[in-house]
């Protein structure tokens, strides 16, 4: 199939160049850019602002398959990140069995070669995710794992995360973790403040995210080993992070959409889709998110997406599971929600460069003979966010009936599916 897109804008954040072009694609490569291209026998696209970037990276997606396939599975989870503009995503390893093998590794490989997005999978850094004793790490990087974690589970064993820190210095791997300090979250519904003691819920303290902060910190410091940290949802976190970033330490963070869009006060409703964990914070929160974007002491933003089941959700708030469904959704939110003095190139970065140098990949070129790796976009597009724009066999989104701005089209990547 032959594609040809009329007076797109070029967001190339590596160049620092917006330029407005028609760009011909064909076999999912970029054969010709120029000022007025015209074609037979191609698909035409074109809208009133049109704009195409490097393929967009999720850095944190629930992996459902193997063993939790009724929630979703690997086709409807790469169809759910197509819809939502996402090329590449990372996926965490808390599947039945976990991804802790070679085997495992290559089977989220391949499953998603034919489904046009590629899937990144991590590896359990500890076996079967129990913060005790370390994988085979090497042996996984080489398998193909982009980074090592327990996912869901945070690591809060500071013996065991000096040690993964240091093993993995010599091949250059990457460990994830969540700033949860598990301890200090048991029985916490929502976030702990005014509201939650409005609604008489157990509350998730601030501190239960900046301890292991502080912790995981100091021992980067100590072993110079790479960390990354997924999910910051408090002012005080981006400061401490914003601290050991000034002293130039191997340190990286990403922030859940949710997070950047809505605040506790959405928990008055008792709708569980807004049961997460992290928890909604503050609008004080928020914003400093927000801030720590706009100066790059965020360096990604990340969908969070946690499908579950209509079993798992459409319960009483206290016995609810946390997560919620937002790749689909994840562009048009931020649009919606961010700050007026936010740019919205700001938040391509986000999801493009940002994500790219965490992982070390390689960054796509949008030039003339190249593979495609594109995400083509309305930056202005207003809709209504419903039900018949949910991918996932899981329908758990804060933002079904929201009003959002700016919608990813179609991607380009593997597959020449422009649908």
């Amino acid at each position: 199939m032959r594609l040809l897109l009329k007076n797109a804008l070029i967001v190339d954040l590596s160049e620092q160049n917006f330029l407005h072009q028609d760009i011909l694609i064909e076999d999912c490569i970029i054969r010709r850019i120029s000022p007025h291209i015209v074609e037979r026998d191609v698909q035409v696209i074109q809208s009133s602002d049109l704009c195409v970037s490097a393929g967009w990276v999720d850095m944190s997606a629930r992996l459902c398959e193997p063993g939790f396939e009724h929630i979703d599975t690997i086709e409807t989870l790469c169809q759910s990140a197509k819809a939502g503009g996402f090329t590449q995503v990372v996926v965490l390893p808390n599947t039945s069995p976990p991804l802790q093998s070679k085997a495992a590794i290559e089977f989220v490989k391949k499953s998603s070669q034919n489904f046009g997005v590629e899937l990144l999978p991590t590896a359990c850094a500890t076996f079967n995710a129990a913060g005790e004793e370390m994988c085979e790490l090497y042996d996984l990087h080489r398998a193909g794992a982009v980074a090592f974690t327990d996912g869901i589970r945070a690591l809060n064993h500071p013996e065991v995360i000096k040690n993964i820190l240091l093993y993995i210095k010599p091949f250059g791997g990457l460990f994830i973790n969540r700033p949860e300090e598990r301890a200090l979250t048991r029985f916490g519904q929502m976030h702990e403040g005014a509201i939650s003691t409005q609604l008489g819920m157990n509350g998730i303290p601030e501190i239960a995210e900046t301890l292991p902060l502080m912790r995981d910190i100091a021992l980067v410091e100590y072993t110079k080993g790479k960390i990354h940290f997924s999910g910051i949802s408090t002012q005080n976190g981006v400061q401490i992070l914003r601290q050991a970033k000034a002293k130039g330490l191997p340190i990286t963070a990403d922030v859940y959409v949710h997070n950047l869009c809505f605040t506790d006060e959405a928990l008055t409703t008792f709708d569980t889709n807004f049961k997460l964990n992290p928890p909604l914070r503050t609008e004080s929160d928020r914003i400093s998110l927000w801030e720590g974007i706009a100066d790059g002491t965020i360096d990604a933003i990340a969908s969070g997406h946690f499908p579950q089941d209509i079993e798992s959700k459409r319960l009483e708030f206290d016995f609810a599971e946390f997560g919620a469904l937002s790749l689909e959704s994840c562009f048009g939110a931020l649009l919606a929600y961010k700050p007026s003095w936010i740019s919205w190139q700001v938040i391509v970065e986000k999801l493009t460069s940002g994500p790219r140098k965490i992982l070390n990949l390689p960054s796509p070129k949008i030039a003339e003979n190249q593979p495609a790796n594109l995400t083509v976009f309305d930056k202005s597009f207003s809709w209504q966010f419903n039900l018949e724009n949910i991918f996932s066999k899981s329908k758990n989104s804060p933002y079904i009936g929201k009003n959002l701005v700016g919608k990813p089209l179609f991607t380009v990547f593997n597959s020449c599916n422009y649908d």
